[in-house]
């Protein structure tokens, strides 16, 4: 009993740190949102969330998932094989995603209707690697279980990209100068973290044959992780590229900045949960499955809690007319945040607790479900003219799947 009441100490201990770096994250971004709504407008805004979506999407996969089987194994030296292999699949991930947007980025921003984006596209494969590079950095730093290195790096990214996006939308308000922000602030991280982990020893000389044998082992995560994650995160950014195809960059916009204001309280949660569960529940089911299954009921209550805040804070920006907060130009921003309002609490749900497949070693289950509500999702929404209409059916679909993902974790801890 004692012992148990000391996880969940240090449980609670490292969330802590994350989440009051995440509340101070969050109050940057609600003084920079009045000021980038009235430097930018959705059109600008729009253009670079279908870039940043696509950087998303692409930079979720680049090092095929074995960034997350670095917090897995028992013994250090492991993962450091696996960080190896990480960086090296990073690596060819990164020649194979440039020839693809040199050789296709016209054909694919075209689609989009999108051509506008053609001079600066070259930003997104290097965003990608950067993105990447970060990813795999920021888990090493959760499998030696430095938060207060990662409690640095979420604030200082927020303030380098809402501070620079700011001063440079002052002289020259673009897609490219949102873009440019991004950059430095993911530059800026990166920078931080390998000076941090100056500190850890990490063995230099990893043969290739001992590397291939942890690429096998770990094959899940290349195949069944990796496709899962990709098609995923196309399903969560599906409302961007659709909307830009059927309607307009001026709707994406309009759509990104409801995203961005229902993301400032939910990040603060799921983000601080999401690196801390990870980390704990991987140590937890090396001991016991009860005690994964004992985690994650007690995290899934708390962010429950969590939940009906947010679900509440949704409706009093929406009933209170908030859009005054950004100018006369995003008047249909709060109707959007009422429509997805239930199915951003499942997703807040969701995004911790997804690790647990990983854990399990059950990605499968996830991909099916993920493959299965891509197409649902896809469908509602081309399914309405209007694009008011096409988010709400998104909304219903997105609830439905993440609270079947959520009872099929449950139930597959044994």
């Amino acid at each position: 009993m004692a012992k148990n009441t000391l996880i969940k100490s240090d449980f609670n201990r490292s969330f802590g740190k994350l989440f009051s770096t995440g509340i101070l994250v969050a109050v940057v971004g609600a003084i920079f949102v009045p000021i980038i709504s009235r430097l930018y407008s959705p059109a600008e805004l729009g253009g670079f969330q279908l870039l940043l979506s696509m950087v998303v999407v692409f930079s979720s996969v680049s090092s095929f998932r074995y960034e997350m089987a670095i917090v897995l194994p028992k013994k250090k030296y492991q993962s450091n094989i696996l960080l190896k292999v990480a960086i090296f699949c990073l690596f060819f991930s990164t020649v194979l995603f440039s020839i693809c947007f040199y050789f296709f980025s016209f054909i694919i921003l075209s689609y989009f209707n999108a051509e506008e984006l053609l001079p600066i596209s070259w930003v997104i494969p290097l965003c990608i690697v950067i993105s990447g590079g970060a990813q795999i950095l920021q888990m090493l730093l959760v499998s030696c279980s430095d938060f207060n290195q990662l409690s640095v790096n979420k604030a200082s990214q927020s303030l380098v990209n809402n501070s620079f996006s700011a001063l440079m939308g002052s002289f020259n308000p673009s897609v490219f100068s949102l873009a440019c922000s991004y950059m430095g602030s993911l530059l800026f991280v990166f920078v931080l973290t390998v000076l941090r982990l100056k500190k850890i020893k990490i063995k230099k000389k990893i043969g290739f044959k001992l590397m291939l044998r942890y690429l096998l082992k770990y094959k899940k995560f290349p195949t069944i992780n990796t496709l899962s994650v990709f098609l995923n995160t196309i399903s969560i950014n599906l409302p961007v590229f659709v909307l830009s195809k059927s309607f307009s960059i001026e709707v994406v916009g309009i759509y990104m900045m409801a995203s961005r204001l229902m993301d400032m309280p939910t990040s603060i949660i799921s983000s601080s949960f999401n690196q801390v569960f990870t980390k704990f529940a991987a140590d937890d089911y090396n001991k016991s499955a009860e005690l994964l299954k004992i985690r994650y009921v007690d995290t899934f209550k708390k962010l429950s809690f969590f939940a009906l805040f947010f679900v509440l804070f949704v409706w009093f920006f929406y009933f209170f007319d908030g859009y005054f907060l950004l100018g006369s130009q995003w008047e249909e921003v709060g109707e959007v945040m009422f429509i997805l309002a239930f199915s951003k609490a499942a997703q807040l749900l969701n995004s911790p607790l997804s690790s647990t497949l990983n854990i399990l070693n059950k990605q499968e289950v996830g991909l099916f479900l993920v493959f299965l509500f891509l197409v649902i999702r896809f469908l509602s929404l081309v399914v309405s003219e209007d694009y008011l209409m096409a988010i709400f059916y998104y909304s219903i679909s997105t609830l439905c799947f993440y609270s079947i993902y959520n009872f099929m974790m449950f139930r597959l801890i044994k």
